[in-house]
């Protein structure tokens, strides 16, 4: 995910029409307010989306690990900041045990399921169904759900016994789904602090 940060007509209008009487090129004046926004920008990002998730993969340091900023120069006053988009699993946020799964029952025989409950957003957990905890043979620990294997048709009239199954992670939103929320993102919150730093910088290079 890019997020580009660029100057709107109005303001290059009055950053041309500031500086005409200075030696000053309107693309250094532009660079520093566009940077100085993209930088911000980031930072009020990442708080946002880490007080609107839960667990290590909200914490600001893990979000900020898969951002980066290309920077504006005086070729090419627009910034980008750009948030990575590697698989995120359930676990990544909160699950209510992690335990690996194991087979119990009770006095009677009868076998116990451990209901686990997890979410992404804060707020009240929720049932993750059928769902379970296992550990495979590289040692990743994930939270997963079986569903039919490709054969499952074969045995459509017998038992369903769970070899016969095939295991799916339980997936959740990556970085650039957690920046893109519409709760997260705003853009108009963006092109208001380019706003205020183009002022800024006009205030330094006009001596105000």
């Amino acid at each position: 995910m890019s997020l580009r940060v660029e100057i709107n007509e109005d303001d290059y209008r009055r950053v041309i029409k500031a500086i005409k009487p200075l030696e000053r090129s309107e693309e250094s004046v532009l660079k520093a307010a566009v940077n100085n926004a993209a930088k911000k920008a980031q930072k009020n990002l990442i708080s946002s989306a880490s007080k609107r998730y839960v667990g290590r993969a909200a914490k600001s340091g893990a979000i900020k690990e898969q951002s980066m900023i290309k920077k504006a120069s005086v070729f090419g006053v627009a910034a980008a900041i750009e948030f990575a988009s590697p698989m995120k699993e359930i676990g990544d946020f909160h699950v209510s045990n992690m335990k690996v799964s194991t087979t119990a029952y009770t006095k009677t025989g009868k076998r116990q399921k451990r209901r686990l409950k997890g979410n992404v957003l804060r707020g009240a957990s929720k049932e993750l169904g059928a769902a379970f905890v296992v550990q495979f043979k590289s040692g990743h620990i994930a939270v997963v759900k079986r569903i039919d294997g490709k054969n499952m048709d074969q045995y459509a009239n017998k038992p369903k016994i769970p070899h016969y199954a095939k295991l799916e992670k339980l997936l959740s939103p990556n970085v650039a789904e957690m920046i893109g929320n519409k709760n997260v993102y705003k853009p108009d919150k963006i092109a208001a602090l380019l706003h205020e730093e183009v002022e800024k910088v006009l205030g330094k290079v006009l001596g105000g």
